[in-house]
């Protein structure tokens, strides 16, 4: 499994509860995320956020631009089931990877 990484607009605030916390993922965060490949990666993010993220990386982005820094995220992937139910599949979150 690769890492991946996003990032998350100007608008874009999501707050999730995990492991009983809320976190708050917004446009001072990096969002890690491993998949074998670029296309589950997105896959998982659109499963959770949808369209309200910005960038995909492959690399680190320069982490100047992000001061609250990276957050990992380990978000569980059935296609079949976002096919079937027209990518309303939420995903399951777990903080931390």
């Amino acid at each position: 499994m690769k890492k991946w990484y996003f990032t998350f607009g100007q608008s874009h605030k999501h707050v999730l509860n995990i492991r009983g916390e809320d976190v708050v993922l917004d446009k001072d965060v990096v969002l890690e995320i491993e998949a074998s490949c670029c296309s589950e990666a997105r896959d998982k993010m659109w499963s959770v956020f949808k369209d309200k993220w910005a960038f995909q990386y492959d690399e680190l982005p320069d982490m100047k631009f992000f001061p609250r820094g990276i957050i990992g995220l380990d978000i569980e992937y059935n296609q079949a089931t976002d096919e079937k139910n027209n990518r309303e599949a939420p995903g399951n979150l777990q903080g931390g990877m």
